[in-house]
């Protein structure tokens, strides 16, 4: 089938390509604000402890939003709370870009906590509401579709980010980023997607206890589900050695240029994950095949493995190489990841995807501690190998239990 759903027209096709164009267009804003507000908040501050309780209520606040996130589109339209989040983070980095340096500290935390909240919130809504729009059965390649464009956005944002700071200054790329968090929001008000469903009544609407108390016993009903959610948490345990790691990594190995070792790195990355989307969709297209759970658990053991041999010291072409199969290994795990759990009913799609949220901030948080910890004891290298080891013997454990289990198609009838 060349396009998506026959039976919905190909208007679907047309707003959904919409819908990627407005994700991509905020997600390069969102990448030109991870490289620039880390820099200010420390300049802004001079304090190293200041810069990092920063980036913990960045993280805090998605942890907490992703508790609340599944009752949040249990009870309001995903498009209006898209909406909404796109607004209050493009509201809250155009008064960052107003506000002079020497008086925006305060401000910075309430950025922070506006940051995390916002993208928890959207992303939530967007990846829930993904079989809505497309359809269960091209999920897959709907979900390939984002993640191409958020492949594409971390290219040009942390391509570009360094290049803008230096010509224009932080208050360019601010202003940049609120524009394309706008710009979103307006090209989500004009899409006939996510409209508003039939609203259950009060009584019927769930809090966020019985969210995650319902999306908790979906996944005791399917333990391959909640064996490879806790995988993607490891996973991010793992991954936040490299994002930690990566800057004194490029110090050592090539200190006259370790920007350029960085963007090499991060680009060939990206591309990875552009490559891993096209195979995605060239096996979603023959005949809507789903992605197997198997394939998930030795997508994470590659990227692991990927990552490790990348601080073992090689340098240009092999490095690159290696970044692009990490790169591959992880778009395709996340894109397996994303479609299984869209595979729930729904009503409990919310809940999962909030509950997700909830994990992996907490393993990339908890990661993030551990990992800053360990490098001022032990070298990069050492560093990544343990904390990606893990995710290796995650991952491993959930392969030997596919291994043994019953058709992956009877269990997964339980979260339907």
């Amino acid at each position: 089938m060349g396009e998506f759903a026959l039976r919905r027209g190909c208007g679907l096709v047309t707003h959904f390509r919409w819908l990627v164009a407005g994700y991509t267009l905020s997600a390069f804003g969102g990448y030109l604000n991870i490289v620039a507000l880390g820099l200010y908040a420390f300049l802004v501050t001079g304090s190293a402890l200041h810069t990092g309780l920063f980036m913990a209520v960045r993280l805090v606040s998605g942890f907490v939003t992703g508790l609340v996130s599944g009752a949040v589109v249990a009870r309001f339209p995903r498009k209006r709370v898209m909406m909404a989040a796109d607004l209050a983070q493009s509201s809250a980095l155009l008064s960052l870009a107003i506000v002079p340096a020497e008086s925006a500290a305060g401000l910075l935390f309430a950025v922070a906590m506006v940051a995390g909240c916002g993208s928890t919130l959207f992303n939530v809504c967007l990846r829930s509401g993904i079989p809505d729009i497309v359809g269960s059965e091209h999920r897959v390649r709907g979900n390939a579709m984002l993640v191409t464009g958020r492949s594409l956005a971390t290219v040009a944002g942390m391509g570009s980010a360094g290049a803008i700071i230096a010509v224009a200054g932080f208050e360019t790329v601010f202003a940049i980023n609120a524009t394309t968090y706008l710009l979103s929001a307006l090209n989500l008000a004009w899409l006939p997607l996510l409209r508003a469903r039939p609203e259950p009544d009060e009584s019927e609407q769930p809090g966020w206890k019985a969210s995650l108390s319902s999306a908790y016993l979906v996944l005791t009903a399917t333990p391959v589900l909640l064996i490879m959610m806790a995988v993607r948490t490891v996973d991010g345990f793992g991954s936040a050695s490299h994002i930690v790691g990566l800057p004194v990594h490029a110090a050592s190995i090539q200190p006259a240029e370790p920007a350029m070792f960085l963007s090499q790195f991060w680009v060939c990355w990206a591309v990875g994950n552009i490559v891993a989307q096209q195979i995605v969709l060239r096996w979603a297209t023959r005949g809507g095949r789903e992605l197997s759970d198997h394939s998930f658990a030795v997508s994470v053991i590659i990227m692991s493995i990927g990552f490790i041999v990348a601080f073992t010291g090689i340098t240009s072409w092999s490095l690159m190489v290696v970044a692009l199969i990490a790169g591959i290994a992880d778009g395709y795990a996340e894109t397996s990841f994303m479609s299984r759990l869209q595979a729930a009913s729904d009503d409990r799609r919310g809940q999962l995807f909030g509950l997700v949220a909830m994990a992996e901030t907490t393993g990339l948080g908890l990661g993030m501690l551990t990992s800053a910890a360990l490098l001022t004891y032990a070298a990069p290298s050492t560093v990544v190998a343990i904390m990606h080891g893990l995710a290796i013997v995650a991952a491993i454990l959930l392969l030997a239990r596919l291994l043994r289990r019953r058709p992956a198609r009877k269990e997964s009838e339980l979260i339907t």
